[in-house]
């Protein structure tokens, strides 16, 4: 938004945007893997407490912060008209948003934000494509930076460290325009 209508935000701070790869080998290889996990997952439980047990072993949730984890399930989580425990979305659904293209702006696009824009990426994460946020970095300055990598984390970060995550916002946040009187944004 801050691309197609300059001054809208006086800040941004964004965690693991899903940005700029243009090798469709790498994003195929990406979608694939998110759709077949999405799709392994189971989508309906005799009970709900059947269901919170299968999210806290499963695999691919071990990382995230059990508060992340227990707040998600409770919107995740509803029971349908026969009283089974199901997901609200469907692991077809989830996995059908995977497949899209990346977004990606030109140099001349990634000039045109007026606001701060800052970066953050998971240490180990496969969605954080560093080197072309290092290419917005080093295009504009005075406008993109990159915070240091989260440790330990993936493209769910602000899931996985939640403290680090908060701590992160509210130093971004210290420093940001809105906290000053010389605002620039419409907001």
């Amino acid at each position: 938004m801050e691309v197609q209508d300059p001054s809208t935000f006086d800040e941004l701070i964004l965690f693991e945007p899903v940005y700029g790869e243009k090798d469709p080998v790498v994003t195929d290889k990406i979608a694939t893997f998110l759709v077949a996990t999405t799709l392994q997952r189971e989508a309906s439980w005799s009970s709900r407490e059947e269901a919170v047990k299968y999210f806290e072993t499963l695999k691919n949730f071990n990382s995230w912060d059990r508060e992340s984890l227990a707040s998600y399930l409770q919107g995740a989580l509803v029971d349908d008209a026969t009283g089974r425990t199901v997901l609200a979305c469907h692991p077809h659904i989830e996995a059908a948003l995977y497949r899209h293209e990346i977004l990606r702006f030109t140099d001349q696009e990634l000039k045109r934000p007026k606001c701060k824009v800052r970066f953050y990426g998971g240490e180990r994460s496969n969605l954080f494509f560093t080197p072309h946020f290092e290419h917005a970095v080093r295009l504009n300055p005075d406008v993109y930076s990159m915070g240091e990598p989260m440790n330990n984390c993936t493209h769910l970060l602000v899931l996985e460290d939640l403290e680090r995550a908060a701590n992160n916002i509210l130093n971004d946040l210290a420093k940001a325009s809105p906290f000053h009187k010389d605002t620039t944004s419409r907001m």
